[in-house]
């Protein structure tokens, strides 16, 4: 998850210029965290005014300001581009605004990916500010050094970074706090919230996310609002708070949007998605998800598509869509892999910049872990496949063949037919008494009489022969290579005489019977279709004269009894 990026620092008031321009570029630095549209359009115009003027000063500061809209509207070649001019107008000649502009570049490069750029433009701050004596411009670098800390995952250090810039904030004067300055502290104080949730303390999250978000409304900060609100939500879900975590979501979008942080947008939109998820809500989660994956594809932010990737396989699970959701889990392992490797570049690219570079022990260590990560990667990959894969052939509740593997099965049965001749049995089983147990006992008792029916067919048939249940109380049996009418006769006798006795259900004893329907390959049908259409209208036929018998397709007129029962054959 991004951190935000604290401000950049106000102009030098010694320089002076035509009252319009300083201006225009005090509005545009403020506005860009309230209307970075107007904010934009401000900056604008005083770069125009300061190219009429031949003021190279103001045009820097413009161009900074400029890249700061882009860099809040997530449009990071064009921050960047504003940047590398601002810079090439300011270096040697403007400390003040090189130090702002040589910051804004180390937070673009650091969200480009480019970390060992970042943290070089990071230490030439640093130098800057010492060579100023600006400790709110050492406190800005201090901060984005903890954020790029976060990107490796070493977040007690980033709140190390944090808490210090804070320190740094709090020891200027009275005369020296500005809005600006006021902004920034507002800004680190958001990020050591953001370490707090990356450490898992959540209950301290909260505490100082209101401190924040009071800040926030009282200086009309939006987009640091706008983030913190995303980070409550996150935490709010963590602790099982679900509405008011989506009522954080739903707030936070709507800041987002208006400011145009897609970045952030996508966050949201993740977060918003798995609180649907958890409420039952898969249909929505899944459009929110599908949003967060556009914008995260659309920005290149790998992290935010695993992330969008990983919570879509969910939801589209939840869906039944299993193949799609295989799909998404396989993208999701994919990405993981390719973030852990990214993630132990970017921390050898920061090390090596700030001259703590790994030993030869430590990376062989690293090195053992990252294989035995990836390992755990693949095996859990393995188990997501095999796991939607049951899901995508299996009935959730009996844990028998649903209706997909039951016509593959007799799609390959009948085609092997046409060139070794066998014959084959369809049987449909329908449960007499099945709407009475629902109404009396409840449906989870039901639940479970479908679960003991499914063992006990399961163990009275052979392992060649296939028992799927298609809905509700209705139960298929493919049996393969019988020896034709006769033997499937005797099947479903011997099918209706175990669902005769009673289930213990709950310490209840439950009376169902059976009705069952058979049709033989290739007598009575020579397709997959007809040959269950002909069992379901002989089962149906069954029903009709009385239940708790057996039927077959041809013959529904003779009728013969059997220990006890009525058999029509």
């Amino acid at each position: 998850m991004t951190p935000y990026s604290p401000p950049l620092p106000e102009a030098d008031p010694q320089h002076q210029l035509p009252l319009d321009v300083p201006r225009l570029l005090a509005e545009a630095d403020h506005l860009k965290y309230v209307r970075v549209d107007d904010a934009q359009r401000l900056a604008e115009q005083a770069r125009r005014s300061a190219e009429a003027l031949n003021d190279e000063r103001s045009q820097a500061l413009a161009l900074t300001i400029l890249g700061g809209c882009a860099f809040y509207r997530s449009e990071y070649d064009a921050a960047l581009t504003h940047h590398a001019q601002a810079h090439h107008l300011s270096r040697g000649r403007y400390p003040d605004i090189e130090l702002r502009v040589t910051n804004g570049l180390s937070v673009l490069h650091h969200q480009r990916g480019d970390y060992a750029q970042a943290m070089t433009f990071a230490l030439d701050s640093l130098q800057l500010v010492q060579a100023l004596g600006d400790p709110a411009g050492e406190a800005r670098v201090l901060s984005n050094m903890g954020n790029m800390h976060w990107d490796i995952q070493e977040y007690d250090r980033a709140l190390d970074l944090h808490r210090e810039a804070l320190a740094r904030l709090r020891q200027l004067p009275p005369e020296q706090w500005t809005p600006g300055v006021s902004a920034q502290v507002v800004i680190v104080q958001l990020n050591t919230a953001v370490a707090a949730y990356h450490l898992g303390q959540y209950p301290q999250t909260l505490q100082e996310s209101d401190a924040v978000l009071a800040q926030c409304q009282a200086l009309q900060l939006h987009q640091p609002e706008a983030i913190m609100r995303t980070y409550r939500a996150f935490t709010l879900l963590e602790l099982g708070q679900l509405e008011a975590a989506e009522q954080e979501c739903t707030h936070a979008l709507s800041l987002h949007r208006a400011g145009g942080d897609r970045d952030h947008q996508a966050m949201t939109l993740i977060a918003r998605g798995r609180v649907r998820l958890q409420r039952g809500q898969p249909d929505d989660a899944t459009v929110d998800l599908q949003g967060a994956l556009q914008l995260a594809q659309d920005l290149q932010l790998r992290q935010r598509e695993s992330e969008a990737h990983r919570w879509l396989a969910e939801a589209l699970e939840h869906q039944g869509a299993h193949q799609d959701a295989l799909r998404h889990f396989k993208r999701f392992y994919a990405l993981q892999r390719e973030l852990h490797d990214l993630t132990l570049d970017r921390k050898t690219k920061i090390l090596t910049v700030q001259a703590r570079v790994l030993s030869l022990q430590r990376e062989a260590a690293l090195e053992r872990d990252r294989r035995a990560s990836l390992e755990q990667v693949n095996a859990e990959l393995r188990r997501a496949e095999e796991h939607v894969r049951h899901l995508a052939y299996h009935d959730a509740l009996t844990g028998l063949p649903n209706r997909k593997l039951l016509m593959e099965r007799l799609e390959q049965a009948l085609s092997r037919a046409r060139h070794v001749p066998a014959r084959h049995g369809v049987m449909f089983i329908d449960l007499d008494g099945f709407k009475r147990v629902n109404d009396t006992l409840g449906h989870a008792s039901g639940d479970v009489l479908l679960q003991q029916v499914a063992l006990r067919l399961q163990r009275m048939l052979r392992e060649t022969d296939t028992v799927a249940r298609m809905a509700g109380d209705e139960f298929v049996v493919f049996a393969q290579d019988t020896s034709g009418a006769g033997a499937l006769q005797l099947v479903g006798d011997r099918i209706v005489e175990a669902l005769r006795s009673p289930f213990s259900i709950g310490g209840t004893d439950v009376q169902v019977s059976a009705s069952v329907g058979y049709a033989c390959f290739p007598d009575d049908a020579l397709t997959v279709d007809s040959l269950l259409h002909c069992a379901d209208t002989a089962m149906y036929r069954a029903k009709r004269h009385g239940k708790n018998r057996v039927c077959r397709h041809t013959d529904v007129e003779a009728a013969s009894t059997a220990h006890g029962r009525g058999t029509v054959q």
